[in-house]
């Protein structure tokens, strides 16, 4: 049998009859058009709904093609009540504008109830989304389990997946293998454990240029081991973070044990905008935006915790750490804990080389561009360009605008209170 390079589907109007390489005459289920398909080729998806009776193993490779000016318009869904993984990427393969939803797994496996990649693969333009997992899983994800090094998931949206496992499933992605995640929208996951959106457990992973945001973890199971630092990342736990904005994420509202980093923990991360992010449970945690992360031109502002409401622990440099709360009232609004810094702004003062403890005179949250820098901040200009190794900040805007880097997320636009004299 002759395979073809390209082979149409269409759910609608196809026939399994068909060969599918003429796109008035497609197949009409996808693993009936694998068949006709030669290794390398491309899967090209109609408008429509591929309901899957089992996972979708993907075993040679390819590139399954859906909408990509439509991506909602190509779904890919689990359609029964058994227990299965929506997809399995057992082969490298790029994944293109479509929907992957429904999938439920409920035992103890290291899977992704969304897409499970096992081979290095690329997933662009897609939805990834009401994906749950149950059980005593082990190293799962509601969304997306990485299980291959030098995996790319980009512009995609990974919203609403859920892990209820009580070990270490995250809600979003899961990654223990490096890979790069970018401009992704991270949103409206949750998981028992820790990792509401994204948990890496190599900080060889690069998270860039995403949007993380209303994640939550250690929501949906009292936890009881103290074996391992359940409930903590309510945004993300580990890997290395860059341009991410990392807002109004929660962790620990029903753990029992220690929920720390409502925002992140354990991560490194580098001109991110980390705010409103909560650590809500009453007896303890702590970190309400950041826990035992390092923080390289961050901004900080407007997280709460029981104690320690923006940072708790770790190493910050050239960041603002402003107007958070810990709401048992302990002093520790802002840091908490054993804290590094370097060229930051925060109060009460600390001692770090080139700290400040004056307002940073940062915009409001309902500004089109939030919490960015006042031309007459104190923080223009004074930050350590040794510490900097982006060439952009979070706008987009030159990293080093002047001779020296700002401190936190953004530079202050060379506008803003700048006199020009021509002599």
């Amino acid at each position: 049998l002759v395979k073809g390079m390209d082979i149409y589907v269409s759910s609608e109007s196809g026939s399994d009859e068909n060969f599918g390489n003429d796109p008035e005459k497609p197949k009409k289920t996808i693993i009936s058009a694998i068949g006709s398909l030669a290794v390398g080729g491309t899967l090209h998806l109609a408008d429509g709904v591929y309901p899957q009776g089992s996972t979708l193993v993907i075993s040679q490779t390819m590139t399954i093609k859906g909408n990509d000016a439509n991506p909602e318009a190509v779904v890919i869904r689990r359609s029964n009540s058994t227990s299965y993984s929506v997809m399995n990427l057992k082969a490298s393969c790029v994944l293109r504008g479509i929907v992957v939803e429904n999938g439920y797994v409920n035992n103890s496996a290291d899977i992704g109830a969304g897409i499970d990649i096992t081979a290095s693969s690329i997933v662009t333009n897609c939805i990834i989304r009401n994906n749950r997992i149950y059980g005593n899983n082990y190293r799962g994800a509601g969304g997306i389990r990485n299980a291959a090094t030098g995996s790319v998931i980009v512009d995609c949206v990974i919203t609403n997946n859920a892990s209820n496992s009580y070990d270490n499933s995250p809600g979003g992605i899961y990654t223990p293998n490096p890979c790069e995640i970018i401009r992704c929208i991270i949103g409206w996951n949750k998981a028992a454990a820790g990792g509401g959106g994204i948990k890496s457990i190599v900080t060889s992973t690069v998270v860039s240029d995403c949007i993380i945001v209303n994640n939550k973890a250690g929501v949906e199971y009292h936890q009881t081991s103290t074996a391992v630092p359940y409930g903590s990342g309510g945004g993300v736990y580990g890997g290395t973070i860059k341009r991410c904005v990392i807002m109004d994420n929660m962790i620990g509202k029903h753990s029992v044990r220690d929920p720390f980093g409502g925002g992140a923990f354990n991560s490194t991360l580098y001109d991110c905008l980390v705010a409103g992010n909560t650590s809500t449970n009453t007896t303890k945690g702590g970190g309400g935006g950041l826990h035992s992360c390092t923080a390289v031109n961050c901004t900080i502002v407007d997280n709460a915790a029981k104690v320690a409401g923006g940072v708790s622990g770790g190493t910050l440099k050239n960041s603002i750490i402003w107007n958070n709360v810990a709401t048992n009232g302990d002093g520790t609004d802002n840091y908490g804990g054993t804290v590094a810094f370097s060229y930051c702004c925060t109060t009460p003062a600390v001692d770090g080389e080139g700290c400040i403890s004056k307002d940073p005179l940062l915009r409001p949250r309902n500004f089109s561009m939030p919490y960015t820098l006042r031309g007459a901040s104190p923080c223009v200009n004074i930050g350590n360009n040794a510490y900097t190794n982006s060439v952009f900040d979070l706008s987009g805007k030159a990293r080093v605008l002047r001779r020296t880097v700002d401190l936190g997320c953004y530079e202050a636009s060379m506008a803003n209170g700048l006199k020009v004299i021509v002599r």
